[in-house]
C-alpha cells in the first residue's frame, strides 16, 4: 500500500529532478517517523489529500465528495448510489441525470485512494488503513461531511416522485427502489446522519417531515425487508413525521413537531405511538421528552396482528434499553403488570431476552406479578421463570428465584409438546447446567415434575445428550431414573431408553452406573411397544451404546417387542454391521422371527444388507433356507432407490402366481444367492423337501 502511494505520489512530476527530489522528502519523511507504520502510512494518506486538493478544475470537489461519502457512509455503496448522491442538488425536487458523474472520473481524482469491486459495483477505500486513517482525520478533511450527506438524503427523500406516497403491491416499491437507487440507503440512514448535524439543518427535516406521504413513503424503505412475497405491504402504514423522529432519537425535531402541533399520541397502522416507536429504539432522550408533554398517554397499547397489545415499557424491556425502562418506571400512571395479546408483560420480554438490569428494575417496582403467564399457542402457561430458564440466562434466573413468592414448579400449557413443562424441564431439555444447578437448589423444587406426556427433566436431558444436566439430575434427592413417558408412540419409554435411541454414549453410561435403572424397561407405544433401550440403540446403529448395554447386569439380548422383533432384527433390517456383530458374539438368537415369521436373515436380505447377510450366514446357528411365508416379500426384493438387491448378486423376477407356488420362488431365490455368494454349505445343508422343490422349479 505505501509503495502504491509512494508511486501515485510521483505520477505528475515533470522531470527526473522532480522526482529525485520527492524521493528525498519521501526518504526523510521516513527517517524522522523511525519506521512507526501508522505514522508513515497517515504522512501518505496527508501527501495524497494534499495533491488531491490541488487538482485544477472540478477534481478537489468531487474527490472530497466522493471520499466524504465512502468514509462517513453507514453501509458500503455502489457506484450507481454514489452516482445518484453526488448529482443531488439541495433545494431541487427531481434528480437531473446530467449531473451524474463518470465512475472513471471518480475514481481517478481520488489519487489512488478508493477502488471498485467488480463483481458488486461496489466502490470503497483502497486499503483498511486508510478507513482507519479517514475515522482519525474526518472532522479536518471533510468537516461538513455529516450535514452535506443529511441534506442530500433529505432532498433525495423529498423528490416529486415520492409524492405519490406508500407503495401498495411489491412490484410498484421494488420499481421504486430500482429507479432511485439512493432511496433504500438514504431511507434508512438519514436520521442517523442527522443525529450529529447542528440545528441549523431542522428546517429542511421538518420540511419533509410534515409531508405525510413523502414521510410514510420513506418509511416503507426504512423498514421493509425482502423475505417473502408481500414483505413491502407487512410494514407498518399511516407512520408520521413524529414517529420518524422518535425513531432516530432527534429530540430537538421532535420539540418542534409538538411546538407545530403534531399529536403526541399518533398512531401508525400497528397501533403504535411515537413514545414507543422511541422506547423500542432505546431514544432515551426523546423518551423522556414525550413523557414530559401533557397529555401523552405512556400506557397506549399496540394493536398489530402479531404483536398486539404492548406498550412502551414493553419494547423497552424486551430490548433491554434500562435507561428508557427506568424513565418509564418513574412515570405516574405506568402499569408494569400491562399485558400484550398474549398475556406477556415486560418482566416476561426482559427476562427471555436475557436483560439482567431490565429485571433488576422491574422486579424493584412495588406489585410486579413475578407469576404472571403468558397464553401464546407454543409459549402459553410460561412464566418469566420459565422463559429465562429456556434461554439459559443465569443471572436472570439466579434474580427471579429470589424474589418473593415466584412459583418454581409453575406449568405452561401451551400446544403439544410445550404443555405442562416447569422451568427445570426447559433448562434441562436445552442443556443449561447453571441454570438446572440454581433451580435445584431451590426450595420445593419438583424434579420428577411430568408433562402431559410423562416427560421428566431427567428425559429431556437425557434425550438431547446433555451429560453434565444429567449429572447434575442424577445426584439430586428422590430422582426417579425408570419414569416412563405417557404419550403417543413414545409412551412407556425412560430416560435410558431416549439416550441409547441417540447415541448418548456418556449419558447411557450415567444411567447404569444408577443401581435402580432398569435395562429392560419397555415402550408401550404403537407400533414400537415392547422396546428396550438395546432394541433403540440397535435400530439407529450406535455400537458404543449397544456395547454398553450389553455389559449391564441382566440386559435381556433377545427381548422383543410387539411386533416380534429383536435388537438383532432392527440391526439387520437397518444393515448395522458392527452392531450385528456385537450382538452375535454376545449370542443373540439368529433365528429368532417376528410376527410375520422375519428373521433377521431375512431382514436384512430384502433390505438388501449383503455385509450383513455374510455375517449371518457366517453363524453356524444360521439355517439359510428357512420356511418362511413369502407373502411380506413381495415386491420387496429390489431396493427403494432402483439399486440392485443384495449388491446385484442376483436379479429378481415377481413370480408367476398362477404356474409356481410363491414359497418355492423364495427359498430357490434364498439358496441360489447364497451360492453366488460363496456359501457352498447352504448347498449341503439343504433337506431333501428344499432340494425338491428347488428341483421342481
Amino acid at each position: 500500500m505505501l509503495a502504491q502511494l509512494y508511486l501515485g505520489s510521483l505520477k505528475n512530476k515533470r522531470s527526473p529532478a522532480a522526482v529525485r527530489e520527492a524521493l528525498q522528502v519521501l526518504r526523510k519523511e521516513s527517517e524522522e517517523q523511525s519506521g512507526d507504520k501508522t505514522k508513515i502510512l497517515g504522512s501518505a494518506y496527508e501527501n495524497a489529500m494534499n495533491r488531491i486538493n490541488s487538482q485544477a478544475g472540478d477534481g478537489p470537489v468531487v474527490a472530497n465528495g466522493v471520499l466524504s461519502w465512502i468514509t462517513c457512509a453507514k453501509r458500503p455503496l455502489s457506484t450507481s448510489e454514489l452516482q445518484h448522491a453526488l448529482a443531488v442538488k439541495v433545494g431541487k425536487l427531481k434528480l437531473d441525470e446530467m449531473n451524474f458523474t463518470q465512475i472513471k472520473m471518480m475514481v481517478s481524482v481520488c489519487a489512488g485512494l478508493v477502488t471498485i469491486d467488480e463483481k458488486s459495483s461496489i466502490i470503497r477505500l483502497v486499503h483498511y488503513t486508510a478507513q482507519e486513517y479517514f475515522d482519525r482525520t474526518r472532522t479536518s478533511w471533510f468537516p461538513n461531511a455529516q450535514s452535506d450527506i443529511t441534506a442530500i438524503c433529505i432532498t433525495y427523500l423529498s423528490f416529486d416522485v415520492f409524492e405519490t406516497g406508500f407503495c401498495r403491491s411489491d412490484e410498484a416499491f421494488e420499481a421504486r427502489l430500482q429507479k432511485n437507487v439512493l432511496y433504500d440507503y438514504a431511507a434508512r440512514n438519514w436520521g442517523h446522519h442527522a443525529y450529529a448535524t447542528p440545528r441549523a439543518m431542522e428546517p429542511l427535516i421538518l420540511g419533509f417531515l410534515e409531508n405525510e406521504t413523502k414521510a410514510s413513503a420513506s418509511s416503507q424503505a426504512m423498514i421493509a425487508s425482502k423475505r417473502y412475497t408481500g414483505y413491502s405491504q407487512m410494514v407498518p402504514k399511516q407512520v408520521t413525521g413524529a414517529h420518524l423522529a422518535a425513531y432516530f432519537g432527534l429530540k430537538g425535531v421532535m420539540l418542534s413537531l409538538l411546538n407545530n402541533g403534531h399529536y403526541p399520541n399518533s398512531r401508525d397502522s400497528n397501533g403504535l405511538t411515537p413514545l414507543s416507536w422511541a422506547a423500542r429504539n432505546g431514544r432515551e432522550a426523546v423518551v423522556k421528552l414525550l413523557l414530559a408533554t401533557p397529555g401523552v398517554d405512556i400506557n397506549s397499547k399496540s394493536t398489530g396482528k402479531y404483536e398486539g397489545g404492548r406498550t412502551a415499557l414493553s419494547f423497552a424491556a424486551e430490548k433491554g434499553h434500562e435507561a428508557v425502562v427506568k424513565l418509564l418506571l418513574a412515570a405516574p400512571g405506568v402499569d408494569i403488570n400491562s399485558k400484550d395479546s398474549n398475556r406477556r408483560t415486560a418482566l416476561s420480554f426482559a427476562a427471555e431476552n436475557g436483560h439482567e438490569a431490565v429485571v433488576k428494575l422491574l422486579l424493584a417496582a412495588p406489585s410486579v406479578d413475578t407469576n404472571s403467564k403468558s397464553t401464546g399457542w407454543f409459549s402459553s402457561g410460561q412464566t418469566a421463570l420459565s422463559f429465562a430458564a429456556e434461554k439459559g440466562h443465569e443471572a436472570v434466573v439466579k434474580l427471579l428465584l429470589a424474589a418473593p413468592s415466584v412459583d418454581t414448579n409453575s406449568k405452561s400449557t401451551g400446544h403439544d409438546f410445550n404443555s405442562g413443562r416447569t422451568a427445570l424441564s426447559f433448562a434441562a431439555e436445552k442443556g443449561h447446567e447453571a441454570v438446572v444447578k440454581l433451580l435445584l437448589a431451590a426450595p420445593g423444587v419438583d424434579i420428577n415434575s411430568e408433562d402431559p406426556n410423562g416427560r421428566t427433566a431427567l428425559s429431556f436431558a437425557a434425550e438431547n445428550g446433555h451429560k453434565a444436566v444429567v449429572k447434575l439430575l442424577l445426584a439430586a434427592p428422590g430422582v426417579d431414573t425408570n419414569s416412563k413417558s405417557t404419550g403417543g408412540l413414545d409412551s412407556g419409554r425412560t430416560a435410558l431408553s431416549f439416550a441409547a435411541e441417540k447415541g448418548h454414549e456418556a449419558v447411557v453410561k450415567l444411567l447404569l452406573a444408577v443401581l435402580s435403572v432398569d435395562t429392560n424397561s419397555k415402550s408401550t407405544g404403537g407400533f414400537d411397544s415392547g422396546r428396550t433401550a438395546l432394541s433403540f440403540a440397535a435400530e439407529n446403529g450406535h455400537e458404543a451404546v449397544a456395547k454398553l448395554l450389553l455389559a449391564a447386569p441382566g440386559v435381556d439380548i433377545n427381548s422383543k417387542g410387539s411386533n416380534g422383533w429383536t435388537a438383532l432384527s432392527f440391526a439387520a433390517e437397518n444393515g448395522h454391521e458392527a452392531v450385528v456383530k456385537l450382538l452375535l458374539d454376545e449370542g443373540a438368537d439368529t433365528e429368532s422371527k417376528d410376527n410375520n415369521v422375519h428373521t433377521p436373515l431375512s431382514s436384512a436380505f430384502i433390505n438388501g444388507h449383503e455385509a450383513v447377510v455374510k455375517l449371518l450366514l457366517d453363524t453356524d446357528s444360521v439355517d439359510p433356507d428357512p420356511d418362511t411365508t413369502v407373502e411380506p416379500y413381495r415386491g420387496r426384493f429390489h431396493r427403494q432407490d432402483g439399486g440392485e438387491s443384495i449388491g446385484g448378486l442376483i436379479e429378481w423376477r415377481k413370480p408367476d402366481v398362477n404356474v409356481v407356488s410363491h414359497d418355492r420362488i423364495c427359498k430357490r431365490y434364498w439358496m441360489a444367492t447364497a451360492e453366488r455368494i460363496g456359501y457352498g454349505k447352504c448347498r449341503r445343508r439343504r433337506s431333501g423337501r428344499e432340494e425338491a422343490a428347488n428341483n421342481s422349479l
